[in-house]
C-alpha cells in the first residue's frame, strides 16, 4: 500500500478553498459610491484591455463616471488630458467624475489604468438632502433654496 500524502478530506478542504480565494481579478471590481446611491461593482468593460474595436464610437463631449484600477498618478492623468479628459472630482473606489471634450470612449477605456467609464447622468448629481426638500415643497407649494456648484471651465450648456 502506497503513502498518501493527502487524504481526501483534507485534499477536499484545500480545493474548496482555492475556488472560494478571492482572484486579484475579482478584488479589483469596486462599486462605486455616490451621495445617493451606489452603482455596482462593473467589471472591466469588452475592449478596455484590448485594442480599439473595428467600428470606432463617435466623439463625445460631457461629464462620466472613469473608474480606474488604481489611483492614477500624474503619468496616467497627462495622457488623459492629452486626448481631451479634465479629472474634476475623486468619487470612492477609484473612481473620478470626468469633463470628455470630444473624445471617443473606446480611446478612453484603453487609457493606463481605465477599467470601466459610464455617463454620469444628472441623477448622480442630486444631493439626497436636496431631493427630499424638492418632494416636500411640491406638497406645500414652498420655495427651495439651492446652492449650485460649477466646475470650472463649464460651458454655457453645461451650465444649463
Amino acid at each position: 500500500m502506497k503513502p498518501r500524502l493527502f487524504s481526501r478530506s483534507a485534499l477536499g478542504l484545500i480545493v474548496i478553498g482555492l475556488l472560494l480565494a478571492p482572484s486579484p481579478a475579482r478584488a479589483q471590481v469596486k462599486p462605486i459610491r455616490l451621495r445617493n446611491g451606489v452603482i455596482p461593482a462593473q467589471a472591466s468593460q469588452p475592449g478596455s484591455n484590448q485594442a480599439k474595436s473595428a467600428l470606432a464610437q463617435p466623439p463625445v463631449s460631457g461629464l462620466f463616471l472613469v473608474q480606474f484600477s488604481s489611483p492614477p498618478g500624474r503619468e496616467a492623468r497627462d495622457q488623459l488630458a492629452a486626448i481631451g479628459v479634465d479629472l474634476l472630482h475623486y468619487v470612492p473606489e477609484d473612481t473620478l467624475v470626468a469633463r470628455l471634450r470630444g473624445v471617443s470612449l473606446d480611446r478612453v477605456r484603453t487609457a493606463p489604468l481605465v477599467q470601466w467609464i459610464g455617463e454620469y447622468h444628472p441623477t448622480y448629481k442630486i444631493h439626497p438632502r436636496l431631493a427630499a426638500a424638492a418632494r416636500g415643497a411640491l406638497l406645500t407649494n414652498q420655495v427651495v433654496a439651492v446652492n449650485a456648484l460649477i466646475a470650472p471651465q463649464a460651458t454655457p450648456d453645461e451650465i444649463a
